[in-house]
């Protein structure tokens, strides 16, 4: 309520203070929480799956990077095995 009274005031906005009070109220009715509280939860929320995406990414490449080391070896070790095979 001190948002709407506040707009009110600096304002002189009679229409502008009751769109700021309806939309803080369907707010704090559809989420249960109040506009800054919806707010910083929205950004928090925003900052863990960016977080969770970085840490995802970085698995990823080191993932990439052991399958190609494996590859390599598994080449050689096949390249190694047909040349003593044909030395034989």
């Amino acid at each position: 309520m001190i948002g709407p009274a506040f707009t009110l005031a600096s304002t002189g906005n009679v229409v502008q203070a009751g769109f700021n009070y309806s939309a803080n109220k369907a707010i704090k009715d559809n989420t249960g929480k109040t506009t800054t509280e919806h707010l910083m939860s929205s950004i928090e929320e925003k900052k863990i799956k960016k977080n969770e995406n970085k840490r995802i990414n970085k698995i990823k490449k080191e993932l990439i990077i052991l399958v190609k080391s494996n590859l390599k070896k598994t080449r050689e070790k096949i390249i190694s095995l047909q040349d003593s095979n044909l030395l034989n």
